[in-house]
This record gives C-alpha cells, structure tokens and sequence, in this order.
C-alpha cells in the first residue's frame, strides 16, 4: 500500500509541475508519459473489450515483459470505466510481479475492505482520481448535497458514487451517505467526525421514519429539506438530500449536520 499510494502522490505532482495541472488527470496521459517509462522496460498495451462477467482485467499473455490492460466496453457510463483503468493501473504498478493475471469484477472494484490486492488497487485509483487535498478544499467549500455531488463528479470525471465516499471519507465535518432500497439500509458512510457523534449506518437498517428518503419515489426526484431532531439523529437535526435513480430502485441520501 505504502509503494501504490507514493506512486500516486508522484503521478499527482509530475501532473501538476509539468502537466496540464488541470484537477482531472487523464489517464491515459499519466500512463503513457509516466508510468510506462517507470516500469523497468516492462510494456501494456490498453484496449476496450466486451466481457461478460467483470469490469477490467490486467493479464500477462505470453512474454514475461508484456501486459494487456482491458475496460470493459460494456459499462457505458464513462466515469466507471474511468475508475476502473485507474484500478488496473494501480494493479499493474503494485502487482504485475505478484500474479499472471488480475480478472476484476464490479465487486473486486468496489472492495475496499477485503482483499489486500484489489484494496490497494482501489485505494490507488481513489488518490489519484481524487487528490485528497482538492476533495478537502471542495468540502470546505461546499454543502454534501445531491447537486455538489454531481459537481465534484463532472470535475474529477469519476462516478456519483466515488465521490460521494471519497468526499465523506476525507471530509472533517459531520456528513453521511446512504444508499438504501425498499426502506432499508443497503450501504453507507459516515465522516469520522460523524461517526464520532454516535451515528454510522448497517446494511439492513430500516429508514428513519421521517427521512426524505422515504418520501422520495420515481426516478430522478430529489427531495430536499431540513430535517428535525430524532430523524437522523438523536439530538441534532441536518439538511437531507435524497434521490431517486432511474434503475434499480435505489435511493441516495446525502446527509449535512454542519452546513
């Protein structure tokens, strides 16, 4: 982990030193022009592919020095592939000598916990898709809210839901996210200052009663208000965001107790 996230801190500075400097880092940018020339004369090739069963993959065919990188093609939204390249190249810095071949499911990409190899992985993509010193400077800027989230997200070119836990795992204020689904609880996150104030959400949690989120219906709503005491938490009210997506039935919730 220590190797990957000094790696990312490198790509980030040669980016803003001799790069565009722009907040979003491209890529394919980054890859060829630094770490490529950095991998000890090992060779990738990056290609979009149709797979039916996982979202990236990282293999080694034939030649000890030669890698492919695949996307898959399939994933139409944009910002998801996005992070998942970014989860393959923090596979092909980090562990290329470990195994022959990483096959990465929607699962593996959204591990942050689990394995030790796909959390690296991850937690590279989210370093350097979203610097943590520009997440912190939007929250002190910003209410977490639905329409924030979709500006972070446009910014950095990565999904709704990236930046929504990235921005609530770096954020020094008292804010949550919830993603629920016929009135319960299915994941969530609260900052550590949150946290600390007694309130964290468990999968299979019902809703509060009084949520926005209950009362939130077809897709693309979005219903937003001041919440009272004793609907989130105990003693303290907060701004509610809650919205519908088109699919699925779920419903994001984004909770601000210091706004």
């Amino acid at each position: 982990m220590v190797k990957l996230l000094k790696e990312a801190n490198r790509i980030i500075t040669l980016w803003r030193e001799y790069g565009p400097d722009s907040k979003r880092i491209d890529l394919n940018i980054i890859f060829r022009e630094i770490v490529l020339p950095s991998s000890d004369g090992d060779r990738c090739a990056v290609k979009l592919d149709e797979f039916d069963s996982f979202e990236g993959m990282m293999l080694r065919p034939n030649d000890e020095s030669f890698w492919i990188i695949a996307v898959n093609s399939r994933v139409l939204y944009r910002p998801r592939r996005n992070f998942t390249f970014a989860h393959e190249i923090g596979h092909f810095i980090g562990h290329r000598k470990l195994r022959r071949s990483f096959r990465c499911s929607t699962e593996n990409i959204n591990d942050f916990q689990s394995d030790d190899l796909e959390r690296e992985a991850n937690a590279f993509a989210a370093h350097v898709l979203m610097p943590p010193d520009i997440v912190r400077d939007f929250d002190e800027r910003h209410l977490f809210s639905y329409e924030a989230i979709c500006e972070l997200s446009e910014l950095l070119f990565v999904s709704k839901e990236a930046a929504a836990y990235r921005w609530v795992a770096l954020s020094r204020r008292r804010i949550g996210y919830v993603v629920s689904r016929d009135g319960f609880v299915t994941k969530g996150r609260a900052s550590d200052a949150l946290f600390r104030d007694g309130l964290f959400f468990r999968s299979g949690d019902e809703l509060p009663s009084e949520s926005m989120a209950l009362k939130v219906k077809s897709g693309g709503e979005i219903l937003s208000s001041e919440v009272n005491p004793g609907v989130w938490h105990r003693t303290e009210g907060c701004k509610e965001d809650s919205y519908a997506a088109f699919h699925g039935g779920y419903i994001y919730t984004f909770l601000d107790f210091d706004e």
